[in-house]
């Protein structure tokens, strides 16, 4: 692969909003280049999503842009579940019959991602980071700021 880029035009994060408190910062577009080409040399055992993932990344003719659009929505679709945990609502339930929301973690290429979904109303991306520890942060981060009060 072949990066025609100025090494820091990818120095930034994809765009996600950033949580109160927040100490862990996710990776670098230029970081998770890094750690998928590294990946792909040494890669033992992938998904079927994580080998398309990477097929497609090799595809792309921009691979920082590619990455900023596809790499979180990646994780969270075709990422292992690490963990998760959800909460309902009293009240009125939306047309599915869903009031609340559900949290998880996502592991992707060796990398950590971190989901929150409230339904009806939509979903937040974080990360991706390298650690499990510091997914494991953010995660609990996200169920505090966004578990409504009971």
């Amino acid at each position: 692969m072949n990066l025609k880029h100025d090494e820091d035009e990818l120095n930034f994060t994809i765009h996600q909003r950033s949580l109160y408190g927040q100490t862990v910062k996710p990776l670098t577009v230029r970081a998770i280049i890094d750690h998928i080409t590294m990946r792909q040399r040494g890669a033992a055992t992938l998904s079927d999503a994580e080998r398309s993932f990477l097929a497609d990344f090799g595809a792309a003719k921009d691979p920082g842009t590619f990455i900023e659009g596809a790499f979180l929505d990646a994780a969270i679709n075709g990422g292992k579940r690490l963990g998760e945990d959800s909460y309902r609502l009293g009240g009125e339930q939306d047309e599915e019959g869903e009031e609340g929301g559900w949290f998880g973690i996502h592991r992707f290429l060796g990398l950590y991602v971190v989901n929150s979904t409230q339904y009806g109303e939509g979903q937040d991306l974080f990360g991706p980071f390298a650690k499990r520890k510091e997914a494991n942060a953010i995660f609990n981060l996200v169920i505090i700021l966004y578990t409504p009060p009971t």
